[in-house]
């Protein structure tokens, strides 16, 4: 697609209930994968219309093992790249591994046709997309990233996602974030 058109369907998106999402969509989304830092994934719907997008990134990320069930330690444990203070993960407090980051999940506020996807069949939309990119380069714990709001940990909860961690930033953005895992 030629770079002007999309930029017109990029500026299409509206998501009232979350303007940051927008914000991303419309200034940095593009710039993002040029970069090859992020990828974003546009969904239409039946009329070619943006209805909504997830954007999907690698990255460290550090688990407390206290945060963490017997059941998930050990399966997080497997995709550890090394542990911080010895080699042996078993025996550390925090676990780094790699994990696919799903760094933005958006639906419009604008689909005027009412054939948006819901936030559960978009949340499967990029799971199936991480699984096909898990079968070509490997890993297998996804995690992500969500303001403090029930709502929304309730969605992410449904989804099969559990809270690992948190990630205070009010005194940059003014949000606090919950930190969300799921293993593939």
């Amino acid at each position: 697609m030629p770079e002007e058109a999309l930029e017109g369907l990029l500026g299409s998106f509206s998501c009232v209930k979350n303007k940051q999402m927008e914000h991303f969509l419309k200034v940095n989304a593009v710039s993002c994968a040029k970069q090859r830092f992020a990828i974003t994934y546009l969904v239409l719907n039946e009329s070619n219309e943006l209805c909504s997008f997830f954007t999907l990134t690698h990255k460290p990320v550090f688990f407390d093992r206290e945060r963490l069930d017997g059941k998930r330690r050990r399966r997080v444990r497997q995709f550890c790249v090394r542990s911080l203070s010895d080699e042996r993960p078993e025996n550390d407090e925090q676990l780094l591994a790699s994990a696919f980051l799903i760094a933005q999940l958006a639906k419009s506020s604008s689909d005027l046709t009412g054939e948006k996807a819901t936030g559960g069949e978009l949340m499967a939309f990029a799971l199936q997309t991480l699984e096909t990119i898990q079968k070509g380069i490997g890993g297998g714990l996804v995690f992500l990233e969500c303001e403090d709001e029930e709502k929304l940990l309730a969605f992410y909860e449904r989804q099969g996602f559990c809270k690992f961690g948190e990630r205070d930033s009010r005194l940059t953005d003014g949000e606090f974030y919950h930190q969300l895992l799921k293993v593939l």
